[in-house]
């Protein structure tokens, strides 16, 4: 039996920060343990600002029993309750060595008690509850507002559903993430999985990991390809692509077979399928991805990007190589095992983090950077896209990582990462997470109030910032009649914003002032409301000085224009 973690770890600096001491054990000559990545030098809630976006670091993932972080697991999120889930995961020990976890947790964004919460599961649902076992290396699809998918994987994502015997298989199952982070607020879909499994990932016993995997909203299927059954061998990389239709609970399987020239097979690409019906836009965009190794060495990472074209082949797709549409791709580079997403409302690919060639400028082979493309014209053939930088990939105060589920907040505009493997030590795992904010930048990102959006009565300031008196009633301190505040009943628009943000906006919070921040304050809230300290009436901008934006810099109720 191989040696597990809990032999081989010495003390690290992520046991010390949780206060978990864990003892010095002895250590055969032939296996050496490695360190934790060390942390970052940015606190928890602290900020780290870049060329055009905005890094905030959440609270850390609790640590494992070895007392580190997790990589390779799945996760989920619930934007209009700012729920945020993590199951599985793995942490690598040594070379030979991988330890895999099923434990799930939540934390609810919302600045009030915001820990990560131990969310206990079934036994007969989700991943394999063993030792050494649970789901790592699968890919996370969002499937709805409030359902994501565990697309295959290994170490026990079946919970001994094709793998009988060693309970260590791949299949898809579903999570459900709701209004808070607890057994009833996130769990798995009852009876979710693979109906059966088909070709080769019959053969393997559906341990397909480092694959692409997205949700084909128009036809109720998820779109799986790539990947790989043993990532040390080349011959074991795949070129197939697979539809998993769902159909109640259950997913049935089917092989695809696209038109064109293929991408030759390969892991670590990631992908987001993109639905455009105005500009005739229909498929899932893939980038990137990794040759296996180590056959040969050194494994080639693709600087390219692929376009499956369902728009021209409905069932089963046609293939494009759309990298030499991109008029800068030596700018971005070759790319593979970072976090992707299409925001639908901008029209934009957003990929972030992951593995890089590290060969083109403010470069590193593990990136922390953030990059962005627009799809809009993506119908049209002879148009060429832009890759735009918001973060460079070897921006200072947290290390880069890859292998963490893709998260993108289509709310509040951002990305949430979890986790990962790499850094300044590959082996190891990550315990923190973030909020990457594209487009906040500057007083914009430290003024930046990330959790404002789920505290209870959204958008208001917080509980401990509002008047403990009810306006122009009795107070501890005043007499029982106070002054009758002044003119809030007559709100004002300050001139300065009339240009700059939307008449809706305007009109909105006249006729519901109670949805905007500041609304019924004092202008200060440490004295009784009277003809001297009058309640806020002014509508105007959070920051005067930065343009609007509908969550990072709205409209709020002031003393004055400014």
């Amino acid at each position: 039996m191989p040696c597990t973690r809990h032999q081989i770890l010495s003390l690290t600096l992520g046991a010390m920060v949780v206060g978990a001491l864990i003892p010095f054990l002895h250590v055969p000559p032939a296996v050496h343990a490695q360190a934790t990545p060390a942390p970052t030098a940015v606190p928890v809630g602290g900020r780290i600002p870049a060329d055009n976006a905005c890094y905030v670091r959440l609270p850390d993932m609790p640590p494992t029993s070895l007392g580190e972080g997790r990589y390779g697991g799945h996760g989920g999120y619930n934007a209009k309750t700012g729920v945020l889930a993590y199951v599985g995961g793995a942490d690598k020990a040594t070379d030979e060595n991988t330890v895999a976890f099923f434990q799930m947790y939540g934390i609810k964004l919302n600045g009030e008690k915001a820990v990560w919460k131990a969310v206990p599961y079934a036994g007969g649902v989700g991943y394999t509850q063993d030792t050494d076992r649970g789901c790592r290396e699968e890919t996370t699809v969002q499937l709805s507002d409030t359902n994501w998918a565990s697309v295959f994987g290994k170490d026990g994502c079946d919970n001994g559903k094709f793998d009988t015997s060693k309970k260590s298989g791949g299949d898809i199952k579903e999570l459900q993430v709701l209004g808070d982070a607890s057994a009833s607020g996130v769990k798995w879909v009852a009876g979710s999985g693979a109906t059966e499994l088909i070709g080769d990932l019959l053969d393997n016993k559906g341990k397909l990991a480092r694959h692409f995997a997205a949700w084909d909203s128009q036809r109720n299927r998820i779109i799986v390809g790539q990947g790989t059954y043993n990532d040390e061998l080349d011959s074991e990389s795949s070129a197939k692509v697979y539809s998993a239709k769902k159909v109640g609970s259950q997913f049935q399987l089917s092989e695809l077979r696209p038109t064109g020239s293929a991408p030759v097979k390969r892991f670590g690409s990631c992908a987001a399928y993109v639905y455009d019906k105005d500009a005739g836009v229909d498929g899932v965009f893939v980038l990137g991805g990794q040759q296996g190794a180590p056959e040969k060495i050194p494994a080639t990472t693709y600087k390219e990007v692929w376009w499956l074209d369902f728009k021209k082949n409905a069932a089963n797709g046609e293939w494009t190589n759309i990298t030499g549409r991109f008029d800068n791709m030596d700018d971005f580079g070759a790319r593979r095992e970072g976090g992707c997403a299409y925001d639908a409302a901008s029209k934009s690919f957003y990929s972030w983090m992951g593995r890089t060639a590290g060969t083109y400028p403010d470069s590193a082979k593990r990136s922390t950077g953030v990059w962005r493309v627009s799809l809009a014209s993506l119908g049209d053939s002879a148009a060429p896209l832009h890759w735009e930088r918001l973060a460079k990939d070897n921006t200072k105060g947290i290390e880069g990582r890859r292998l963490f589920p893709s998260i993108w907040d289509p709310s509040n505009k951002r990305i949430l990462v979890v986790g990962g493997r790499g850094g300044s030590d590959e082996l190891g795992a990550f315990r923190d997470a973030w909020a990457i904010y594209p487009d906040v930048k500057g007083a914009d990102c430290e003024n930046l109030d990330i959790f404002a959006p789920y505290r209870e009565g959204a958008a208001a300031t917080p509980t401990a910032a509002r008047p403990t008196s009810t306006p122009g009633g009795p107070t501890a301190e005043v007499p029982t009649v106070a002054p009758k505040p002044t003119l809030n009943n007559s709100p004002e628009v300050c001139d300065a914003i009339k240009a700059r943000v939307p008449a809706a906006v305007i009109n909105e919070a006249i006729l519901s002032p109670d949805k905007v921040a500041g609304h019924d304050q004092a202008c200060n809230p440490n004295l009784p409301v009277g003809a001297n300290n009058p309640l806020r009436r002014y509508l105007g901008l959070r920051n005067p000085a930065s343009p609007f934006h509908p969550i990072f810099n709205s409209v709020v109720w002031k003393c004055g224009c400014s």
